[in-house]
């Protein structure tokens, strides 16, 4: 353990050895950053036990906490690295997102400032294979380079720094809070609270497009479904008119997408007709998991989505 107090901790999970490729990456981008020095690096492992360990985590920057593989989800995972970190602010990083030179550095500049979380510009690092363009716009356009700096309502989902003692307040909520972070977004705004993006914050995000994915556009969905009906009080009535008007989602997000592209983004635009259909398709299986979240709960959405990150259930993309 680093003697001294770190400024920033990183908190990365880990799970089954097939899908620790891309974290070793991962892992690799942070401790090759220029203020390695002040940050520390929480790898949350939730491997069997005879697991090998993740490459790099015997550097002294880096600390292993281990967690049982069976029930352990990933948003319990996170809330753990969170309570385990010992720096003042904590962010994290997904096995198919990488920190770009100086992503540390920028992280705890801008954190000087009243934010409790702060995001930057995402970087699509899988473009032009397959349809991961039009994905990375449906996910990340807001924060596509050249992001705009300033204060903002909403920041990219498991790419995000807290401040810890902010998030720590939710208490035995925070892993739900954790499992879909638009909602803990929403809740930290609605106490008052405040989000800021930072452009020179900059990270790689990678995205795999196949019949699987759906499987985790479904999974995420319902869980954001329910955490935002539970966590923010809706009533039954107010979830069951959601649930119901949800088929509308994949038509009217697709709207929404094509407004802010063609006022902010033209040159998107050729990506975003030509890859319509399967947007609209990653939105019928978001809007699956929304209806059936908000009208039924989380059912084993929970389970399904950390299998798609732990275990392997989804197939990743390849990085040069």
């Amino acid at each position: 353990m680093p003697p001294e107090q770190p400024e920033l901790s990183v908190v990365i999970v880990t799970g089954d050895p097939g899908t620790r490729r891309g974290l070793e990456k991962t892992l690799s981008s942070l401790l090759h950053q220029r203020s390695v020095e002040k940050i520390e690096i929480v790898v949350v492992d939730c491997a069997s036990a005879d697991a090998p360990p993740l490459s790099g985590s015997d550097h002294p920057r880096v600390r292993t906490v281990k967690l049982p593989r069976s029930g352990t989800t990933m948003a319990q995972a996170r809330a753990e690295g969170v309570r385990q970190a010992r720096a003042p602010i904590v962010g994290f990083l997904d096995e198919h997102s990488f920190a770009m030179a100086g992503w540390a550095e920028a992280l705890i500049k801008a954190h000087q400032g009243p934010w409790a979380g702060v995001g930057g510009e995402i970087y699509n690092g899988t473009s032009a294979r397959g349809f991961s363009d039009p994905i990375y716009l449906m996910g990340h356009s807001r924060w596509m380079p050249p992001a705009p700096r300033g204060e903002a309502e909403l920041l990219p989902s498991h790419d995000t720094c807290y401040k810890r003692e902010v998030i720590l307040q939710y208490g035995d909520q925070l892993p739900e809070l954790l499992m879909a972070e638009p909602v803990l977004m929403r809740r930290l705004r609605l106490d008052g609270h405040r989000l800021y993006v930072d452009p020179d914050v900059k990270s790689i995000h990678g995205y795999t497009v196949n019949p699987l994915t759906l499987v985790a556009f479904y999974a995420w969905s319902r869980c954001f479904a329910a955490s935002r009906a539970r966590s923010l009080g809706w009533s039954l009535g107010k979830r069951l008119l959601f649930g119901l008007s949800s088929p509308l989602i994949p038509l009217v997000r697709a709207a929404r997408l094509f407004q802010y592209l063609l006022l902010r983004r033209p040159v998107c635009l050729p990506t975003f007709l030509i890859g319509l259909p399967i947007i609209l398709l990653a939105q019928a299986g978001a809007a699956v998991g929304e209806g059936l979240g908000m009208i039924f709960g989380l059912g084993g959405a929970e389970v399904l989505f950390t299998q798609t990150h732990l275990r392997g259930l989804r197939l990743r993309a390849e990085y040069p």
